[in-house]
């Protein structure tokens, strides 16, 4: 049976579209990055049964960046962005894991639909999905069709089963416009914002930005705010003069009448008229006109309509709208809310989604008084060709959907009800009146027919009084008529509906971006969001923009970017070349960017007047390192030191604040430490202003502090007050605060969790020692005997805050999940079924002989992010594992495939996530019983192995190689026999990383199970090569695997070390300072592997280097099935050799460095270490 992959752009689109495409009938699993679900059943694709599985990428699969030394601010001249910069796709969101999670899903897959958004952007990540996934397809016949589209605008039965039965293909070109945008962005973006943010921090202590930003579409958006702020400065009121009448009939109220002159900008001239017009004391009627007028029904919303509405009547700003819209998009409670279009369908099914708005009581009447009479035909619109206009799809309460969410919808039902109903009827009628000289009016309105403003009666007629009977000829009497004075008024500044309008009008960005350039420009401090939502620009916008106005105006106005927007929409259109439209704008902005640089004291002019110098702001705070002087501290973003004398600025952490730190000094460079802190309940952690910016070693960044430095004795650094890893992310370790006391307190170093402890504590101090469980530096504490809580009055004691029950309940967690290991909030239940795994498992599938080795890596991988000791993970794993195998695991078998081979041995399959939720929940048991029960871990090995890896990927663009190291052997496989043993090996993956892993995950299985592993180890190791290789083989059948490793792995058991290896990867022995050779690696010019494949029927050929048939430059290795057995399996072993001294192995080590060198290489390496 064959199977479809299908990708929607957001995980709730992929729930919703498979529960219309399945009819509720699917099963659905969490995939491995945690993120995206994938639901799978059975139907009919292009007239055959197959197997579906529906799953999403969230949002942007990759997202365009720099090479890494080009995101280096001070290396690299941003000049040479334009052009000189290499460019990369990298994941938009690493932690995702999503191209892995695509690929694990897509394989073995024969079609593929994607249901990505249907905008350019949606066109562009589906090239980003197809990039990921055909690459572990299923290769079908030339002619065979295997990649289709999905076009629907509503997440609907209908739409979503008339999109499946016309699917067409994705859009390169469409794809290829949002390329060309993106990189034009970045490379001017990056180009402009790099250099005026450094040439004007460098100078100005009070712009209060930590960016200067500048963008090809934002900036001319700050350019309209700025260009109506200019208006109003300069704005000078001018004073005029009105008649005002007021004339009345009988006992009617007066009428206060309109000049028809209408103002006088002369006061003389304007009492002059007084006068004429008092000469009469009665005024004439001289026509009375009624004129039946209509106000029409607005168009169908689109995008821009609606972000207008929101920010002018419901408050809401474009950035917030977008994200309810899509929100009420995903929920299928509207249509696509990304829209130019303003004209509906001829085949849109106006009345089906009138009916679904009958029941909701707010317009019920309206809505069947349209069903009873007759819809309206909508007004014709503009017809853009994208998606339908913006629809309610479904009827909704505002319990469904909250709030905001209930005032957007509702505006778009009512909006929609408009479209479809009467234009609003009313009568004007008009009066005009004579008194002496001068002509006066007025006129009044009188609903007839409201129309479609019965749902929207904001844009009703408003209720006026009613005019008095009169006819031509009539006489008023005169009430009054004065003079008035009045001032002309300036404009008010932009309101984002009004800056909406004219980013359109002007072509700046799309509908889809014109939410995101006014926030950023909000974010970046250049405009500041007043009442009514009016944009008003700061100091700092204005200076800007007036700034490119005296360099060069075509930086701010929006033509040229407007330009640049209509060629990408001819790259869409497939009527213009991405690379020449490219090339084009770049070269344009350069020559824009030299001359900006060139002239860049225009703008500085203007810095200077408005800005005050670095020099000048701030208050000292602490001493320079340099000349002794106090370092001024200025609290504008970006916060920094500055030290006037030396003309240096120093960075800090941002979004916080900065003291001195007792003042200590830096024993590096004599600097004054500072204190950050971001609150009484916060973290905070000292720093070093000179260190923050300039890392003194080598495994040290820019903006560490001293709880990330590695200074082997400061007693600042993390050496002197690290505690144990971070109970929350993988990469940090908490660290004591030592100003904290006495609400004590440590942090993680790298997010921001915060754990409290040993409250009332007069002292809290880090031993030398650490916990033989967990590895954590214990902790010393000392009390007041007044308030200790430590049993029988005691007020010292020392111990680990996370496994000595004395300590268990002063420890309190803030701002996290508490993860680590021995913390009695871990492991607190079962993991239910259908909940999602901790960590994902290797495998969707896996045999009964694989599941030892997955089982064990899955449980060594979560005990080691949660700070296990490596001895006891090994004991709770191994007791875990045997308990499984003891189960009944029937339940996790999975169906056989309808089309077995008779000839071939059945291979029992178990669903690999259920099982090893089931295995998790064992481990979870023993570690739960263990903690109960305390028991005493086995004794370390009786010599320390000294263990470093150190792995790089270079140029390519994901790691091949794995390595293991596993000193606890014994422990990990239940061994008892008195001999100790540690296995370390290296994998070099070629053509994919999966034969590399499978080799990690299950070799030293194998191995561990050979009878004759101690009496003779070197045909225990050739076995289980050749036994990982077949169990390889029948994985990477079932899986369409093409990769392949080679390998290098040895066992140390006692004083006796064996290497085995298969292909080129290599170990050496260094005794007495001279390196040993313990191998000769597999390759295919060597002598004897050469003929061993010509006898075969193999040949060997020079392609840059030697190849095995013309395709693998190695001789031996697991997988490569397709070249076997050219490419041999059996590996090759070095019989027991005397380990007397150290030993240095690796791959890819000796490609590089010269086999007479690594002596002294380690030499250094030793000396280095102590």
């Amino acid at each position: 049976m064959r199977t479809v992959l299908m990708v929607a752009e957001k995980p709730s689109l992929a729930q919703s579209i498979s529960k219309i495409l399945s009819k509720g009938n699917c099963t659905s699993r969490k995939g491995l990055n945690g993120a995206c679900s994938v639901h799978e059943y059975t139907g009919s694709f292009q007239g055959q049964t197959v197997r579906f599985k529906m799953t999403s990428v969230c949002g942007h699969v990759m997202s365009l960046d720099f090479i890494g030394k080009y995101n280096n601010w001070d290396k690299v001249d941003p000049a040479e962005l334009f052009s000189k910069a290499p460019t990369e796709k990298k994941e938009a969101t690493p932690k995702l894991n999503m191209v892995k999670f695509l690929q694990v899903e897509a394989r073995g897959c024969d079609y593929v639909v994607l249901w990505l958004d249907c905008d350019r952007e949606g066109e562009n990540i589906c090239f980003e999905v197809l990039d990921a996934i055909q690459p572990v397809m299923n290769k079908g016949s030339v002619r065979e069709r295997s990649v289709y589209r999905a076009k629907f605008s509503s997440i609907t039965d209908t739409d979503i089963w008339n999109a499946m039965s016309c699917l067409g293909e994705p859009s390169r070109n469409e794809a290829l416009s949002v390329d060309a945008r993106q990189e034009l962005d970045l490379r001017i973006g990056c180009a402009f914002t790099r250099f005026q943010t450094k040439y004007f921090q460098g100078k100005y202590g009070n712009l209060d930005s930590s960016l200067i930003s500048f963008g090809p579409c934002q900036t001319p958006t700050l350019g309209f705010c700025v260009e109506r702020h200019d208006k109003i400065q300069s704005f000078k009121p001018e004073t005029y003069w009105i008649l005002q009448a007021k004339v009345f009939k009988g006992k009617d109220s007066p009428l206060t009448l309109d000049w028809n002159r209408v103002r006088v900008f002369d006061r003389e001239v304007g009492q002059m008229f007084v006068n004429l017009a008092k000469t009469s004391r009665e005024a004439q009627v001289g026509s009375v006109s009624k004129k039946e007028k209509t106000k029409q029904r607005p168009q169908a919303l689109n995008t821009v309509e609606m972000l207008r509405v929101a920010s002018s009547a419901l408050g809401m700003g474009p950035q917030h709208t977008m994200q309810i819209a899509e929100r009420l998009y995903t929920q299928g409670y509207i249509s696509y809310p990304r829209t130019e279009t303003t004209h509906y369908p001829e085949n849109f099914d106006l009345k089906g989604t009138l009916k679904q708005q009958t029941n909701n009581p707010i317009w019920t009447d309206e809505v069947k008084a349209l069903l009873s009479t007759g819809l309206n035909r909508p007004r014709k619109g503009t017809d853009a060709g994208d998606h339908p206009p913006i629809t309610p799809m479904r009827a909704a309460s505002e319990g469904e959907l909250g709030s905001d969410g209930w005032r957007l919808y509702e505006y778009i039902t009512r909006h929609f009800i408009a479209t479809v109903s009467q234009d609003c009827k009313y009568l004007q009628t008009t009066i005009d009146f004579s008194i002496g000289t001068e002509a006066f009016s007025c006129s009044g309105k009188t609903l007839i027919s409201p129309g479609y403003t019965a749902v929207m009666p904001w844009q009703g007629i408003p209720l006026e009084e009613s005019l008095p009977d009169c006819e031509c000829g009539d006489s008023f009497t005169v009430d009054e008529i004065k003079l008035v004075e009045k001032q002309t008024s300036p404009p008010d500044y932009l309101t984002e509906a009004e800056l909406i309008t004219l980013m359109e009008k002007h072509g700046i960005g799309t509908d889809a971006s014109i939410p995101v350039h006014i926030n950023n420009i909000c974010q970046r401090n250049y405009v500041t969001i007043e009442n009514g939502r009016k944009l008003k620009p700061t100091n700092l916008g204005i200076v800007l923009v007036h700034g490119y106005y005296k360099i060069d105006a075509e930086l701010v106005l929006p033509t040229i970017r407007s330009a640049v927007e209509k060629q990408l929409n001819l790259i869409a259109l497939g009527k213009a070349n991405y690379q020449q439209v490219l090339q084009h704008a770049l070269d344009i902005f350069k020559r824009k960017f030299h001359y900006f640089v060139d002239s860049i004291t225009s703008m500085d002019e203007l810095m200077e007047v408005s800005f005050s110098p670095i020099a000048a702001t701030g208050k000292p705070l602490s001493r320079c390192g340099k000349c002794h002087r106090f370092m001024k501290y200025i609290q504008a973003k970006p916060s920094r030191l500055h030290c006037s004398h030396c003309d240096e600025t120093y960075s800090l952490p941002q979004n916080g604040a900065i003291k001195l730190y007792k003042e200590l000094r830096c024993p590096l460079d004599d600097f004054e430490l500072v204190l950050w802190t971001s609150g009484a309940r916060g973290k905070s952690y000292p720093l070093c202003p000179y260190c923050f910016s300039n890392p003194p070693f080598r495994d040290m960044k820019k903006g560490m502090g001293c709880n990330e430095c590695t200074h082997p004795s400061c007693q600042h650094s993390l050496n002197s007050l690290g505690i144990g890893q971070c109970v929350e992310c993988d990469s940090g370790v908490l660290v004591l605060d030592p100003t904290s006391g006495p609400k004590w307190r440590m942090a993680c170093n790298k997010c921001n969790v915060v754990v409290h402890f040993f409250e009332h504590a007069h002292r809290v101090q880090v031993a030398q020692e650490s916990c033989d469980a967990c590895d954590a530096s214990l902790v010393a504490v000392d009390f007041n005997k007044t308030r200790t809580p430590l049993p029988a009055g005691e007020t010292q004691h020392t111990g680990c805050v996370f496994c000595d029950p004395v300590f268990q309940d002063l420890v309190e967690l803030k701002h996290a999940t508490m993860r680590h290991f021995m913390h009695r909030d871990e492991f607190p239940a079962a993991l239910e079924e259908g909940s999602p795994l901790p960590v994902s498992p290797l495998s969707c599938k896996v045999s009964l002989e694989e599941l030892y080795g997955e089982s064990l890596e899955l449980g060594l991988r979560l005990l080691a992010v949660r700070g296990a000791p490596p001895v006891l993970s090994a004991l709770l794993c191994q007791a875990a594992l045997s308990q499984l195998l003891q189960s009944d695991l029937s339940p996790f078998h999975c169906p056989q495939e309808a089309e077995v081979n008779p000839e071939e041995q059945i291979v029992v399959l178990l669903h690999s996530e259920a099982v090893q939720r089931h295995f998790l929940n064992k481990l979870i048991d023993e570690a739960l019983a263990w903690r109960q029960n305390f028991i005493k871990l086995p004794s370390s090995p009786s010599r320390f192995l000294q263990c470093s890896v150190h792995a790089i990927k270079n140029t390519r663009r994901k790691m091949e190689d794995k390595h293991l190291a596993l000193a606890e052997f014994n422990q990990l496989f239940g061994i008892q026999d008195g001999v100790e043993r540690a296995y370390y090996a290296v994998f070099d993956g070629h053509g994919g990383v999966d034969a590399a892993t499978y080799a990690a995950t299950h070799l030293h299985v194998a191995l561990s199970k050979q009878e004759m592993l101690q009496s003779d180890t070197a045909t225990a190791f050739k076995t289980a090569f050749k036994h990982t290789d077949d169990m390889f083989r029948g994985k990477a059948k079932r899986e369409r695997l093409r990769s392949g490793t080679t390998g290098v792995a040895a066992l140390i058991q006692g004083q006796e070390l064996t290497v085995a290896w298969l292909g080129d990867s290599q170990a050496m022995l260094v005794r007495e300072g001279q390196a040993v050779t313990l191998m000769d690696p597999h390759k295919p010019e060597r002598e004897d592997e050469k003929q061993r494949i010509e006898d075969l029927g193999g040949c060997i050929t020079f392609m840059g280097c030697w190849r095995v048939n013309g395709t693998y430059a190695v001789s031996r290795a697991i997988g490569d099935f397709d070249q076997k057995p050219y490419v041999s399996g059996d590996a090759d072993c070095l019989n027991q050799l005397r380990l007397e001294t150290r030993r240095l192995g690796g791959d890819g080590f000796f490609d590089v460095v010269k086999l007479s060198s690594v002596s002294q290489i380690w030499s250094w390496m030793h000396l280095a270490a102590w």
